[in-house]
C-alpha cells in the first residue's frame, strides 16, 4: 500500500528515490528493541522520514531548511509519545529481554521533556522558514503545551494513566493541524 501512495504522489521519481532512501531504517527498526535502549529513537527516525517525502511531493526538491527542522520536531514527538507508551510495558520488555526507552531512561523525565522541547522548536523553525502566519504559533504553543502537560501528569508506573497520555496525542495531532491551516489561510 505505501508503494502505491509513493507512485501516485507528485513528482513521482523524486518521491521514490527519497522514499527509498529511507529504506535501511524501516528494515532496521522492526529489530531494533533487540540491540539498542533507543528503539523509539528508531521509530521516530524511521516514521517521520514523511516529511522528506511530503515536501519533495509538493515541490519536488528536498530543501534542508524546512524539511529539517520539521523532521527533528516530529522525532521528538515519536520519541516522547512512544516512550510514555513503552513505560506501560517495561516489566513485560524486562522479562522478554527486549530494551526501550522506557528501561533506558528509567524514572527521569527529562529526556521527555527534551523531547516535547525538540517538538516545539522545530515546529517553530520550520514555521518561520515556511513564513507561516502568526495564528499557527498560537496553535504550537497549545500543542507544545499539551505535550509538556502529558510529561508533568505522566505516572510512569500507572499503566491507565499513560495510556490516556498517549491517547490524548490525538489533541496535539488536531493541534498542528490547526495551526497548519490557519497559519496559511489566515
Amino acid at each position: 500500500a505505501g508503494l502505491a501512495v509513493l507512485v501516485s504522489l507528485p513528482n513521482t521519481a523524486e518521491c521514490v528515490k527519497v522514499g527509498m532512501a529511507a529504506m535501511p531504517l524501516v528494515v532496521l527498526y522492526p529489530t531494533a528493541k533487540r540491540w539498542t535502549g533507543h528503539p523509539q529513537l528508531v521509530l521516530g527516525l524511521t516514521f517521520n522520514w514523511g516529511c522528506f517525502v511530503g515536501w519533495t511531493a509538493a515541490t519536488g526538491v528536498i530543501d534542508p531548511l524546512p524539511c529539517l527542522p520539521m523532521y527533528a520536531a516530529g522525532v521528538g514527538w515519536t520519541l516522547l509519545y512512544d516512550t510514555l507508551y513503552a513505560h506501560q510495558d517495561k516489566a513485560d520488555d524486562r522479562e522478554v529481554g527486549v530494551k526501550s526507552t522506557a528501561l533506558t531512561w528509567g524514572d527521569t523525565k527529562a529526556p521527555l521533556y527534551a523531547s516535547a522541547s525538540a517538538f516545539g522548536l522545530g515546529m517553530v523553525a520550520q514555521g518561520v522558514v515556511c513564513d507561516v502566519a502568526s495564528p499557527y504559533y498560537g496553535f504550537l504553543a497549545l500543542a507544545t503545551s499539551h505535550l509538556l502537560w502529558q510529561v508533568r501528569t505522566a505516572d510512569l508506573d500507572d499503566p491507565e494513566n499513560l495510556g490516556e497520555r498517549f491517547k490524548s496525542n490525538q489533541t496535539v495531532g488536531a493541534l498542528v493541524t490547526a495551526g497548519c491551516l490557519a497559519g496559511v489561510f489566515f
